[in-house]
């Protein structure tokens, strides 16, 4: 083989071995969301420690994704789309590890909810969380290909998120006037859906960087 040759074919390695630590970030990033949704559902019992232990995965991988970047960055000098492919990266871990905080964060606080959110409310919970893991999972579908031209899914369904949120914080209100002297856990309750929400928007933005990979435009043309 020749050495260009091998240079190229080590450099698509490199290229595979980022899109592969990105995708495995993502699958330990869905796994602690679900961690939070059973813990404030009451579906499963899901300690704190163990929800740091998650947490601590999540932040090491984002280290060592970031590392490989740079390197990649300093010792490729890559272009075009690679170029704008392996900056993002950057962000997208970031913004990776931002919702393992809130799903973390959200479990933290749910400890302090001794009283369940009702099935209805848990409902919506459910559907908003099946939506947000769906969000991310339609994104790293386009960056597993390489491939990121269907993005239209994973923008619409944000929408869905904000509805649902939107709804189950009126459930929570309309509960709480019933029952003004439970403040602290209405305050609780009100943060762990909020969290849920904010989810919804670092999986929109990580949407919105994977558009940018593919056009090097910020702005959706739908």
């Amino acid at each position: 083989m020749k050495n260009n040759e091998h240079i190229v074919k080590s450099y698509g390695n490199e290229i595979d071995d980022l899109v592969e630590s990105l995708k495995a970030m993502k699958e330990m990033v869905i796994e602690i969301v679900k961690m939070a949704e059973d813990v404030v559902t009451f579906s499963a019992k899901v300690s704190y420690d163990e929800a740091q232990k998650k947490d601590q995965q999540i932040n090491g991988l984002e280290k060592a994704i970031e590392a490989r970047a740079i390197t990649l960055l300093a010792t490729r000098q890559p272009m075009a789309g690679d170029l704008r492919f392996i900056v993002s990266a950057i962000k997208i871990v970031s913004l990776l590890e931002r919702i393992g905080d809130r799903a973390k964060m959200t479990i933290k606080k749910a400890a302090t909810n001794v009283t369940p959110f009702t099935e209805e409310v848990n409902k919506d919970i459910r559907s908003m969380n099946k939506v947000i893991i769906n969000m991310i999972n339609e994104v790293f579908i386009n960056i597993e290909k390489y491939h990121f031209s269907d993005l239209r899914k994973a923008f619409e369904d944000d929408n869905k998120v904000d509805d649902y949120y939107s709804e189950t914080m009126k459930l929570v209100i309309g509960a709480q006037e019933s029952k003004p002297e439970n403040l602290q856990e209405f305050i609780a309750k009100i943060k762990i859906l909020k969290n849920f929400e904010r989810i919804g928007d670092y999986a929109t933005k990580i949407a919105k960087i994977v558009y940018y990979i593919a056009e090097g435009s910020n702005s959706p043309n739908f």
